[in-house]
């Protein structure tokens, strides 16, 4: 019981360290926490981005690990399916 409220603290400290980042900015990243080791999951706008909230995380007193699966999508970016570069390379 007492790893579960220490996670949520951390939890909590890193979303709060996150959104007072301004190398951050707006981001949609999802922060979990297990006997503390955070994993850090959704989309960043660049790689920059991602490395600020992987540096976010591990300043947070209690953090034991970060596991940084959070994806780089630039914003505005043209995102092309398989099938449309598979069409464009037949032509």
């Amino acid at each position: 019981m007492r790893t579960a409220l220490i996670d949520t603290d951390i939890r909590q400290h890193v979303l709060d360290e996150l959104a007072a980042d301004p190398a951050i900015g707006v981001s949609a990243v999802n922060v979990e926490v297990d006997e503390g080791v955070v994993a850090l999951s959704g989309t960043a706008e660049s790689f920059a981005q991602k490395w600020a909230a992987e540096r976010a995380a591990f300043r947070v007193r209690g953090v034991r690990a970060v596991a940084d699966d959070v994806a780089v999508s630039p914003f505005g970016a043209d995102m092309r399916s398989d099938s449309d570069i598979a069409r464009a390379v037949a032509y």
